[in-house]
């Protein structure tokens, strides 16, 4: 049974409904097979054209009109509205055993209880944001939180002693999602962002999820960058992406979701020394792998391996592995580049490292933490390695030049589409890359420039002068 009725008294306009009745032996792929079988129509001739779902449906080839066991139902109405839907087993009358009122009763103390939870946390009204601001907010931190998801399967890896991929073991995640609809896994870097938030709403719900990204590593210390599990997120995933390199890293964020963990602990006097142990171990053995894997040619320096050093058909390579994909590194990929944004994640990892060795008693290990902060932290170094003094910023230095474009070819063959391949018209030098986004200001973001830096004001300065510069914004999993 279903009642369908107008929010706040703005009467309904439009009501269409329609459905789907059909037989589906697969249930990964739902969601793209009933998008497959929408038709578009005009239900009156004063309204839209509208999609609609075909009623009762036999697929292409399938002789067999019974045994249904697939249902969609689709409204189409006009917002705002409220819909209540119940299904009882067996229920045959119009008569419901649960009380709408009683129902919307329920609805409405839950909805006061989240409503007083969140301004509790987040205290959005005692900062003066507005009541759509703050709609918004709650809107998307519901997404988020509904967005959790346990996985269960295994992962395609190869590494560069391997010929063909190979299964990861079979393993279970509980995760947040960037997207439920688009990218239903787990993305390494995503989660600790996800995180961050998700702490100050239940602090056990953060311990679960690194928990079971911690079991994710490899004997070597390795996270794959993307939990693919599952047919359902296997369908979602271009074939290009699904096998993971056991050499490609991701940022790991996992430590700012730590930092902030250690911090509402330590406010909250409800420092979980059992928990830090029991991660402990595997947190060592990340950073030790990060620490050597992504080892620059020089001392202190950093490296987001994966870079294509051979393709001719990108602009400037991607950069998968450091999260902003398509950000401009140098332009042609070497063992000669280092990445600033690499070094400074570096930075606060030890920091974090040496404050959790601290608190699990972990001494030798504390101070060796303690002496990698001090020194990726030094600005003389930081200056030396990633200053550029020409541009007045911090930037990657690489193999690079600016001089590259994009040309279009036609082939011969009749059939084959005409494509684009990069055309270098300089040729690279070894130099800092003369790129300007968020890498630059990594060492601000993360707070490894000193306050007391002439560079600070050179990099509030060009944060402030929209008109000369602009923050390049990438998309970014």
């Amino acid at each position: 049974m279903m009642i369908l009725s107008s929010k706040k008294g703005t009467g309904l306009l439009l009501q269409v409904f329609n459905y789907l009745a059909t037989r589906r032996d697969s249930v990964h792929d739902l969601v793209t097979f009933v998008k497959g079988v929408v038709k578009t129509g005009n239900p009156h001739k004063s309204w839209p054209t509208i999609a609609q779902l075909p009623g009762d449906y036999t697929p292409p080839g399938s002789g067999d009109k019974g045994n249904v066991n697939l249902i969609a139902y689709q409204i189409t109405t006009t917002t705002p509205f409220d819909v209540d839907m119940v299904f009882e087993a067996g229920m045959f009358s119009s008569t419901l055993s649960i009380s709408r009122d009683k129902f919307t009763t329920v609805i409405n103390e839950r909805e006061m209880a989240f409503d007083a939870r969140f301004e509790k946390t987040f205290g959005l009204v005692a900062k003066g944001f507005s009541e759509s601001e703050i709609s918004f907010a709650k809107a998307a931190f519901s997404n988020l939180i509904g967005g959790i998801s346990y996985f269960y399967g295994q992962s395609k890896v190869i590494s560069n002693s391997m010929k063909q991929p190979v299964d990861y073991w079979p393993a279970p995640l509980y995760t947040a999602v960037p997207s439920r609809s688009f990218f239903p896994r787990g993305f390494l870097w995503d989660e600790g962002f996800h995180q961050l938030l998700v702490a100050h709403w239940d602090v056990s719900i953060v311990k679960d999820v690194i928990a079971h990204w911690l079991d994710l590593m490899n004997i070597e210390g390795w996270i794959p960058r993307e939990m693919i599990l599952g047919k359902e997120a296997l369908s979602k995933v271009p074939s290009e992406y699904v096998v993971q390199h056991s050499e490609n890293a991701n940022p790991p964020t996992f430590f700012l979701t730590l930092e902030s963990l250690l911090h509402i602990m330590h406010k909250k006097d409800s420092m979980d020394l059992d928990f830090l142990r029991s991660i402990y171990p595997r947190l060592r053995v990340w950073y030790n792998w990060f620490n050597t894997t992504q080892a620059g040619k020089l001392s202190l320096t950093y490296r987001w391996k994966g870079r294509n050093s051979t393709t001719d058909k990108e602009l400037n390579p991607k950069t998968l592995t450091s999260g902003l994909d398509d950000y401009p590194r140098a332009s042609h990929p070497s063992e000669d580049e280092y990445h600033v944004d690499l070094r400074c994640w570096m930075a606060l990892a030890s920091d974090v490292m040496e404050k959790i060795s601290t608190l699990v008693g972990a001494t030798a290990d504390s101070l060796t933490y303690r002496a990698t902060h001090k020194s990726l932290v030094d600005q003389t170094i930081l200056d030396k390695l990633h200053w550029d003094p020409k541009r007045k910023t911090y930037s990657d230095y690489g193999l690079h030049t600016s001089h590259v474009k994009l040309v279009k070819v036609v082939p011969p063959e009749p059939n084959r589409p005409p494509y684009k391949i990069r055309k270098v018209t300089e040729e690279p030098t070894l130099r800092f890359v003369n790129s300007f986004g968020y890498v630059n200001l990594f060492p601000f973001l993360l707070k490894i420039v000193s306050p007391n830096s002439e560079k600070l004001g050179f990099i509030l300065e060009r944060l402030k002068n929209e008109s000369g510069y602009i923050v390049w914004v990438f998309c970014s999993h």
